[in-house]
């Protein structure tokens, strides 16, 4: 059997061929296994990224994003400027000062068994900063804003203590080229502009630290070398003209300014060198603020001392020799009522209202005055025009031993003297009005007036010899009430022939009503000595004396009822009532006219005399 079994050797000779060809195989299969499995990588690989302040002292942080599947490490390496900082392979860098002035990046590596490692690199930060002070300077300036001055900058307390500190001035925030010291003379330039400083605290490895100060107020221009001292002089009297002054400035002002005040109070308008003082200001202090100008040079001010209190006004004086740019005083008179009259009305409201008793006292002599119109008056006081020496009680005798009248000449003047128009309670006593063609004194709208003692002489265009021949009467009331009209000398009172001379009058009182006329003398008056007109009621005319006085009697009442156009001078015009004339002596009519003429009588300008029952004697 053996011997039939040899032949088959051969096959086994094959086996270890087909073993061979079999370990091959299996070894190439584990081979491309392991290649499989070294070239599997992440789905999503880390994106590398940093957070916090790139600043020596501070602490970066490295974030991989979300790299998928999950890691099982995570390894870092930081950069600075591109190069790898030694040992710094933790997800968190604290900045060191070799950082300084470096940009930082981090390459993040996720690892995870069976898969590729996967990198990234984050973008660089900005270069690092240096490290902070721990307490930064605070700017503030010291100093007068003022030009010539000079303003110091202080830094406050930086900690740690810089190694230096660095300052820039700016004017209205624009920089002041070479101001970089830590004082500063201001310029002319800076007037008028606001002041800053910059300081900036330096230190090595740390960064620099600065603060800007808050502004000055405007630069102010250099002062005067010496500045005003304000004084006033005048008298501390309504009426009174204050006079301000500056002193002596250094150098010379190019102008210098005024206020006034009141008790403390700017007076409005009260803005020149001198003050009228006003009835307002009566009882109050008055001051005066007066500045210098100078271009370039700041505003210098004064404030003077105050006054004593404004005293009232209560006489006004006025001379002959006086002068209308005077004060009224008695060392400085005017020379005319019109003066007195504006003095008046300047410093009052309305021309009304001192709130006080007012004398214009007139010194004894001639005053040649065409016209004066006087509009002053108090509601609640009484306003005399009377001789200078006047006193209550005055009679003709006391005048005359005083200096005799004060006379107030028309020169031969068309109109009349004095025209007073309003009242109340104004009083014009023992002035002598002469040579006016219209009349002497008109008196209008006045309640409670007193016209005392004067004369009235020359009246009328036969002594003025005037181409102008109407003239009304020595004294023209109008709309005058619950006056008196007493002691007065009516003499000389005549028109010329060609006006027939009797329209002249005396006293011509018109739709005046309730007044009493007593106790005056009319001598050679050519006209009425008291004329009443157009609804002038309830007079008394009583203890006259007439002589050689009166056209067609010592009183007439004269109206016009017409309608007819041109027969009425001034339009239909009403008769007069209730008013009463006794006890009156009568010495007979002017002897130019006729003799019969009566005591009284009434005329109607369209139908000639009417009956005398308006007039009781």
């Amino acid at each position: 059997m053996h011997g039939s079994l040899s032949p088959r050797r051969p096959p086994y000779r094959l086996r270890a061929p087909l073993v061979l060809v079999g370990l091959v195989a299996a070894a190439l299969v584990g081979v491309a296994g392991v290649a499989a499995a070294e070239d599997a990588t992440f789905d999503a690989g880390p994106t590398a990224t940093i957070s916090g302040t790139p600043q020596v002292g501070s602490t970066l942080t490295a974030d991989e994003g979300s790299p998928s599947p999950t890691p099982d490490s995570i390894e870092y390496q930081w950069y600075a400027d591109g190069n790898p900082i030694d040992g710094a392979t933790n997800e968190t860098l604290t900045l060191a000062a070799a950082q300084a002035g470096q940009a930082i990046s981090v390459r993040v590596t996720a690892k995870k068994t069976d898969l590729q490692d996967a990198s990234d690199t984050s973008a660089p930060t900005s270069p690092v900063a240096p490290a902070t002070f721990d307490v930064g300077p605070t700017a503030t300036i010291s100093g007068t804003p003022q030009v010539g001055s000079t303003l110091t900058a202080d830094a406050g307390s930086p900690s740690p203590t810089p190694d230096s500190i660095e300052y820039q001035w700016y004017a209205d925030g624009n920089p002041i080229d070479g101001a970089t010291n830590q004082t500063l003379t201001l310029a002319a330039a800076q007037a008028g502009q606001a002041i800053s400083v910059r300081v900036t605290a330096k230190k090595a490895d740390l960064q620099d630290a600065s603060d800007t100060s808050a502004p000055t107020s405007p630069v102010m221009p250099p002062p005067f070398d010496v500045g005003p001292t304000a004084t006033i002089s005048g008298t501390p009297q309504v009426g009174s003209t204050l006079t301000a002054d500056g002193g002596s400035p250094s150098p010379t002002p190019d102008s210098i300014e005024y206020q006034w005040y009141a008790d403390g109070n700017p007076i409005d308008g009260a803005t020149n060198k001198t003050f009228v003082v006003a009835a307002a200001q009566a009882g109050k202090a008055l001051t005066v603020r007066v500045t210098a100008k100078k271009t370039d040079l700041q505003d210098a001010s004064d404030t003077s001392a105050p006054t004593s209190p404004i005293a009232r006004l209560r006489t006004i004086w006025v001379s002959p020799t006086g002068d209308d740019a005077g004060d009224g005083t008695l060392a400085k008179p005017f020379q005319s009522l019109a003066a007195a009259n504006r003095l008046l009305c300047a410093v009052t409201p309305d021309c009304s209202g001192l709130g006080n008793d007012l004398e214009i006292r007139l010194a004894p002599g001639l005053y040649p005055q065409a016209y004066t119109t006087w509009t002053y008056s108090d509601p609640d006081y009484t306003t005399r025009i009377v001789p200078a020496g006047w006193r209550q009680g005055w009679r003709y005798a006391d005048m005359m031993a005083a200096g005799g009248y004060p006379v107030m000449d028309g020169r031969n003047t068309n109109r009349y003297g004095l025209f007073v128009t309003r009242g109340p309670h104004v009083q014009i006593q023992f002035i002598q009005f002469q040579r006016y063609t219209r009349g002497g004194f008109r008196l209008a709208n006045c309640a409670g007036c007193l016209v005392y003692g004067n004369t009235f002489t020359k009246i009328g265009s036969y002594y003025t010899k005037s181409i102008i021949d109407i003239g009304y009467g020595g004294l023209l009331t109008q709309d005058v009430t619950g006056s008196t009209i007493s002691a007065n000398y009516f003499t000389e009172i005549v028109n010329s022939k060609k006006a027939g001379y009797g329209k002249e009058h005396g006293i011509y009182i018109v739709h005046s009503s309730g007044n009493v006329v007593s106790n005056n003398s009319f001598v050679n008056v050519g006209g009425d000595p008291v004329r009443v007109r157009d609804h002038a009621d309830n007079n008394m005319v009583t203890g006259n004396y007439f002589k050689n006085a009166g056209k067609l009697g010592y009183i007439g009442d004269w109206y016009c009822l017409s309608k007819s156009p041109g027969d009425c001078t001034y339009g239909a015009e009403g008769p007069s009532w209730h008013n009463v004339f006794r006890n009156n002596t009568l010495k007979g009519y002017y002897p130019w006219h006729s003799k019969g003429a009566r005591s009284m009588y009434c005329y109607d300008r369209k139908k000639g005399v009417c009956p005398r029952t308006r007039i009781t004697p």
